[in-house]
């Protein structure tokens, strides 16, 4: 019922302007109302708002964005089934500047560092405290600790039983920082975040009939990369194939050849890695050959 009529889901429901011809229209009953503090007559007069409905894992992902800055990034207005010390429903009707470090919006927040990811949390104490579902810009945190991956809670959450990260604060984004402390410029838009910048992450090597590893420069959460491959002819035609590090076939994907009458292959192509963000590439000749291979971006996985 909810992702059939998924636009008063994320429209109605966050503006609380459900009436009861649509819940009428999808045979909505009481039972069938998670949260179980909705009541007929607020069925009855569209009182149904978000902190009324619990959908396990749901999300409104928002848009997040760049700020030139570097310490900051923009958050528009969203919606996440948080299951922390109460699940709920927690959302903001309004954009959020959120700013990096423990002097910045949350002070449990870890300083910046170097060539390294951070996760952004919704941080369960801060939301629990406040009393309220509707997230500040200090119910966020961000951190260098891993999400792991929740089935039961639909969801990414903090990996430790104590500390800045725990398993009641659900993973919302991650960043990540350039070779000086501070956030890469990226562009993010649906499920896709791609860096201003594609990150080369192998430079001219050549390509045999061995597979060789690739890894690329995505959060820990990230399989599916947007790559960019280069190769270059030096002796001999060829084809280049891919394929998910550690899978069992032998085979994998084509990729394209390489030839002296085309002697330089460039392609963007979407790939899936394997969970350390790993694929393998192999050439179905011997040669010289070289490759090079960048990063331009990654996608958020279903959930997240």
């Amino acid at each position: 019922i909810f992702y059939c009529a998924g636009v008063w889901i994320e429209q109605e429901l966050a503006t609380a302007s459900v009436d009861a011809a649509m819940i009428a229209t999808d045979a909505v009953d009481t039972a069938e109302i998670k949260a179980g503090a909705v009541d007929t007559e607020e069925l009855a007069t569209g009182a149904v708002t978000p902190s009324k409905v619990n959908i396990p894992g749901f999300v409104q992902r928002p848009t997040f964005t760049w700020n030139a800055d570097s310490t900051f990034v923009y958050i528009s207005p969203f919606i996440y089934d948080h299951q922390g010390t109460t699940n709920q429903l927690v959302y903001s009707h309004s954009s959020i500047n959120y700013q990096f470090g423990s002097g910045g919006s949350n002070s449990d927040s870890t300083n910046l560092a170097g060539g390294d990811w951070f996760y952004l949390y919704i941080d369960d104490s801060a939301v629990d405290t406040a009393g309220t579902n509707l997230i500040a810009v200090a119910q966020l945190l961000a951190v260098a600790e891993e999400p792991v991956k929740s089935e039961a809670k639909h969801g990414r959450y903090g990996s430790a039983a104590a500390g800045n990260a725990t398993a009641d604060d659900r993973c919302i984004g991650a960043f990540r920082t350039g070779a000086t402390p501070g956030i890469l410029e990226f562009f993010h838009e649906g499920d896709l975040c791609l860096f201003a910048d594609a990150i080369e992450v192998l430079s001219a090597t050549v390509i045999s009939t061995t597979w060789i590893d690739v890894t690329f420069i995505a959060p820990c959460f990230a399989t599916k990369i947007e790559m960019n491959i280069e190769g270059v002819y030096d002796n001999a035609n060829t084809t280049v194939f891919w394929r998910t590090n550690g899978q069992t076939g032998g085979t994998g994907h084509r990729i394209g050849i390489i030839h002296t009458d085309a002697p330089r292959l460039s392609l963007q192509i979407q790939v899936i890695s394997d969970s350390s963000q790993m694929i393998e590439l192999i050439s179905a000749d011997a040669t010289t050959n070289t490759l090079d291979v960048n990063i331009d971006g990654w996608r958020f996985p279903i959930g997240m």
